[in-house]
């Protein structure tokens, strides 16, 4: 039997033709490639090297529709539709957390700053680059869209209900990083336990996560094939908690995984001075010296590695086992829902290894 990675292995590729497709065929229809070349260039390279989870969320949702395997759904453009909208929130978010660097190459402002000085051409080199970077992130919404279109002429009789989640979904995303920048904002008081609040954290987590990433990607696959209610809410049931553990553990690997195999650096989101669960948990376990270590480091781009491995160390010590005990919860969670499900045994097969598959991971 064929496992879970090499399924998405397998459609990986088709999701990623897809998407560079309707980037491109959408380009052609409105200027000429010389005029845009390299918005072009940073669109296409913005949608390299992506874990396509998303997509491949949607068909395991469809999968549980109609109960045929991955590879037989016409779900293409729905997951193009999901990858080209990661993108483009993807280049929005470099922005917003100036970062220079993502899946281990330039960002797109990065990139379009870059090119403006080489091209020696006038005015602020950063402003160009900003400025760019938004658009060409617009330009991956536009591309998205246009997937959606697609898909939606392929499944008429499910359109309204595909399309009002897939605004929903913008909505979370949206919703979502406003309240984490604004939680980023509030002073870190080294008397106030609360300082980083936990259930802020976790409501953030439910929006730019759990909802976006895992329960709305699975829950328009199966909606585009004809989901029953019942199975779109035990779906929901199930995923909702898996997401937020897929979440909790992308966090605990922004600070401790791999560079070499998360392909970011570790320590980026203390640098940015993210309002992460786990640095609530870490926040609230503090004594008073390390919460006004945390306090000067947190959000401090300049940190030096060995700043750094002593808040990654004061993290380790307060935070990070709580920290798993409740992925664990979440984890258990979704597996007591699933459970309690009226799927078949190849449906809790298949939903079993997406737990893995999103929670059991370094990257």
């Amino acid at each position: 039997m064929t496992s879970l990675s090499e399924q998405l292995q397998a459609l990986a590729p088709r999701i990623e033709e897809r998407a560079h497709t309707v980037l491109q065929d959408l380009a052609d229809t409105i200027a000429p490639a010389a005029q845009i070349s390299s918005l072009l260039q940073v669109a296409h390279s913005s949608l390299e090297e992506g874990k396509r989870f998303r997509a491949f969320l949607a068909f395991v949702g469809g999968s549980i529709a109609n109960h045929s395997p991955l590879q037989t759904l016409n779900l293409d453009d729905l997951g193009a539709a999901l990858e080209l909208y990661q993108a483009s929130a993807l280049v929005h978010d470099d922005i917003i957390d100036h970062a220079p660097t993502r899946r281990g190459r330039p960002s797109a402002h990065a990139a379009f700053t870059a090119h403006h000085r080489c091209a020696l051409s006038r005015g602020d080199s950063e402003d160009f680059g900003v400025s760019s970077a938004i658009l060409a992130g617009d330009f991956l919404f536009s591309a998205a869209e246009l997937a959606m279109i697609r898909q939606c002429e392929a499944i008429p009789h499910y359109r309204d209900g595909v399309m009002e989640l897939y605004a929903q979904m913008h909505a979370e995303v949206a919703i979502g990083q406003f309240l984490d920048i604004a939680a980023e904002q509030r002073p870190l008081d080294v008397n106030d336990p609360q300082a980083i609040n936990a259930q802020t954290a976790l409501t953030i987590v439910s929006h730019k996560a759990a909802n976006y990433s895992v329960v709305i990607p699975a829950t328009l696959g199966a909606l585009a094939l004809g989901a029953s209610r019942s199975d779109t809410d035990s779906l929901r049931m199930i995923l909702s908690p898996w997401g937020h553990a897929f979440q909790l553990r992308d966090d605990d690997l922004g600070i401790f995984g791999d560079p070499r195999v998360t392909g970011k650096s570790a320590g980026d989101d203390l640098r940015e001075g993210k309002r992460t669960y786990l640095l609530a948990l870490t926040w609230q376990e503090a004594n008073a010296s390390e919460r006004a270590k945390l306090a000067h480091g947190l959000g401090n781009p300049e940190l030096d590695e060995e700043e750094l491995e002593e808040l990654r160390a004061i993290v380790k010590r307060r935070g990070r086992r709580r920290h798993e005990e409740v992925i664990s919860t979440f984890e258990a969670e979704g597996f007591l829902a699933l459970e309690s499900s009226n799927f078949n045994a190849d449906q809790r097969e298949l939903l079993s290894e997406v737990a893995t598959m999103l929670i059991k991971r370094s990257k």
